[in-house]
């Protein structure tokens, strides 16, 4: 193999680019920009939370075309071609919305399909092919980029705004020039496996398998790495598959929810836009160290136990923000919500690498993403839906923080399945 310098952590740092964009500036940022179009376009908070539901819906129907792109050409034209999609919607609502359906289509459907191929998962899918050692910190970096870049996307894209007299579009226009970058950066540097660059995952000089799995010696194992990769018609037989379901569900509603909403019902408290505005801020930031620190967990304790943790923060950030008072109340929330929901997106692909191989990983994504998606994507609308129709946010904000700590728990007990590796067959069906 290869002696040259290990080219993974290149492709990190690339992944990094075009997650920075394609989430923290698309997801994050047009929370801001949907706010001023909504107020100047006379939407309701229906449309706008609709808005955010197609954003969702789509990037999980997108989830198998995505993990078929990632096998057929690769994560590298994968994020490309969802660079594109993004510029291609931003610069439609800059230049052409003017309608309720314009917003939907180009926000909620273009962009939500650009959003899914060009981040999270075809970064999650190359990098657990790159990393087995240090698989957790290096999906950690990866995708801290969202946090980073909605931390930066909501105070650049108001000042870019008010320089331009608060004209909105301009936002967009600034919106699609990063994701055009985000797509040159991802032709010009990411490889999709090690072999096409002729080296092997972390670096290694020579082809030992897997660093831990089943067939390991189980007493210089911590953490259960499965040596199999799984069939898809397997792992659905198993408790712990459906488990990560409905984990990943309750972590993805509640940002789902609070992107397009936050702003709105802290307003509704009393709070300045500015305040709400750093909000998101603090969430996006509090993303990222939740990543961080749960790269460098997982690589060291089974990520259940911290994916707990986090369930358990978000659920505490939620119900704090129900009736929030004060600017401190307004802060733990943001940093509860952001830290847990960082430290889940970690998890969660950790997690099915781990149980389930990291051959098996985007076919085992792509199954529970559009079941996940589907069903989070739909509550941004709910909830507008039913504050238009009582006038406040509190049964649903309560419903969530509740279903956080319910998942959490579940979470904590599930175990991993376990694979015959002399009959190929499922051996411990529920996983527990």
């Amino acid at each position: 193999m290869s002696a040259r310098k290990f080219f993974g952590w290149q492709v990190v740092a690339a992944l990094f680019v075009a997650v920075f964009v394609n989430v923290g500036f698309s997801s994050y940022g047009s929370g801001l920009i949907n706010a001023l179009m909504a107020k100047e376009l006379n939407f309701d908070r229906s449309i706008l939370g609709l808005g955010q539901t197609m954003f969702v819906l789509t990037m999980g129907f997108a989830a198998p075309g995505v993990a078929w792109g990632i096998k057929s050409v690769g994560a590298r034209i994968t994020v490309c071609f969802g660079s594109l999609l993004v510029a291609f919607g931003a610069l439609f609502l800059a230049h052409v919305a003017t309608e309720a359906w314009h917003f939907i289509l180009a926000f909620g459907v273009v962009m939500g399909l650009g959003s899914g191929f060009g981040s999270v998962t075809p970064a999650q899918a190359c990098i657990t092919l790159w990393f087995e050692k240090n698989r957790g910190l290096a999906i950690s970096i990866a995708l801290a980029a969202s946090g980073v870049g909605g931390f930066v996307a909501a105070p650049l894209l108001n000042k870019v705004i008010t320089a331009a007299g608060g004209n909105w579009r301009i936002g967009w226009d600034f919106v699609a020039a990063l994701a055009v970058l985000a797509g040159l950066v991802s032709l010009l540097f990411i490889k999709n496996r090690p072999a096409d660059y002729g080296q092997l995952p972390d670096g290694r000089t020579t082809d030992t398998g897997p660093v831990s799995g089943a067939g390991a010696d189980e007493k210089s194992v911590s953490i259960h790495r499965s040596a199999d990769d799984w069939l898809l018609r397997d792992a659905l037989r198993t408790r712990a598959f459906w488990v990560l379901v409905l984990a990943a569900l309750s972590f993805v509603l509640s940002i789902s929810v609070f992107v397009p909403h936050a702003v709105p019902h802290l307003q509704d408290l009393g709070h300045s836009t500015a305040v709400a505005t750093l909000a998101l801020g603090t969430i996006a930031l509090s993303n990222t160290v939740g990543k961080l620190v749960a790269g460098f967990l997982c690589d060291r304790f089974e990520p259940r136990y911290v994916w707990f943790v986090a369930m358990l923060a978000i659920a505490v950030g939620v119900f704090l923000v129900i009736g929030a008072k004060s600017s401190a109340e307004i802060y733990i929330f943001a940093i509860c919500l952001g830290a847990g929901y960082g430290a889940s997106l970690v998890c969660w692909p950790s997690m099915i690498a781990n149980y389930f191989g990291a051959g098996a990983f985007a076919t085992i994504l792509g199954a529970q993403t559009p079941i996940v998606f589907t069903i989070s994507g739909l509550m941004p609308y709910v909830v507008g839906l039913a504050y238009d129709i009582q006038g406040s946010y509190n049964i649903a904000f309560t419903a969530i923080a509740a279903l956080s700590l319910g998942c959490g728990i579940l979470v904590l007990l599930s175990k991993p399945p376990r694979y015959s590796n002399a009959t190929g067959k499922l051996v411990d069906g529920v996983g527990i």
